[in-house]
């Protein structure tokens, strides 16, 4: 298991959660949000390792590195009512506003690594050895977001003497998915200390931390959003009209990192999404660069050592 500080991936969580309690505290809104940060990542690891003195030797090896956290919930709701006064005639209208969308990512790396190991013996059957090398790390990130809106708007209309002349009605809802898949390859350094004992002599049992640090900074890849949409609305005198339909849309672009700006909280905050072409930076839209997603950090791992 490996612990990863997840760079801009981990960031714009902090970063919306950050927005929806500022803008709870700001509009005295209700919203809501549960997503998780990565803050670990399972490691499997297989290595082959060469012998060159009694104390050092080097080691070929592939691990896979992954990481899928539980599908978010961010919920925004909003609701209004009242009454207007059109001077011969008023109308009682109610509105909610509601919008929720589940976020879910899956993060992979597949490190190839070339390490060199020297070992100090400790007594017969122990060693305690420091290793270091370099990896060159196969990345895919999957991105998949389910999503909701409701819209609903009643207007009931009366006239000045309170007879009541129609009820008049707004609905949209939409649900749909959008999500993505990217890949980036990155080369990176590792560095560790471990110590084994030695049971049998064909046989090692090995504890080891490490500290890796890979930087991945050009995700490159495709995304699709597909929706379905119904809408009814008219007056109750009149009738009322519908209509539905589905559509979508696909993409290849880059994984881009940028920060809107909200005027009514005077901050920025960070987003994480994929586009062609890079987001035209303007009053609102800040700080564009390429997304840069890190596994910076240490692991501590426990196995065995088989000697031929």
């Amino acid at each position: 298991m490996t612990d990863i500080d997840g760079g801009d991936l981990n960031s714009v969580i902090r970063d919306y959660k950050q927005l929806v309690a500022d803008w709870n505290d700001f509009h005295l809104t209700n919203y809501t949000i549960d997503w998780n940060e990565f803050k670990r990542i399972t490691n499997w690891k297989g290595e082959l390792l060469v012998n060159i003195t009694s104390s050092l030797s080097f080691g070929l090896g592939v691990e896979y590195m992954n990481s899928k956290i539980q599908r978010g919930l961010i919920t925004l709701n909003d609701s209004d009512s009242g009454t207007t006064n059109l001077g011969s005639s008023y109308y009682n209208y109610t509105s909610t506003d509601n919008y929720q969308f589940a976020p879910q990512q899956e993060l992979t790396i597949i490190p190839i690594t070339f390490n060199f190991y020297y070992f100090i013996p400790i007594g017969n059957i122990a060693e305690i050895f420091v290793t270091a090398g370099v990896s060159y790390n196969i990345g895919r990130l999957k991105y998949n977001e389910t999503y909701q809106s409701e819209y609903d708007y009643q207007a009931d209309y009366y006239g000045s003497d309170d007879t009541f002349w129609y009820t008049y009605i707004d609905d949209y809802t939409e649900d749909g998915t959008y999500s993505y898949s990217v890949k980036c390859n990155e080369t990176g350094l590792q560095a560790g200390l471990g110590f084994d004992i030695k049971p049998f002599s064909f046989i090692s049992l090995v504890v080891e931390g490490t500290y890796r640090r890979v930087n991945f900074k050009n995700w490159i890849g495709s995304g699709d959003d597909s929706w379905n949409w119904d809408e009814q609305w008219g007056r109750s005198d009149l009738g009322y009209s519908t209509d539905s339909g589905n559509d979508s849309d696909a993409w290849s672009g880059k994984i881009w990192y940028y920060e809107l700006y909200d005027s009514d909280l005077d901050k920025q905050y960070g987003f994480l999404s994929l586009h062609e072409e890079a987001p035209e930076a303007d009053e609102f839209i800040k700080n564009v660069r390429a997304g840069k997603i890190n596994i910076n950090g240490f692991s501590l791992r426990a196995g065995i050592r088989i000697s031929f």
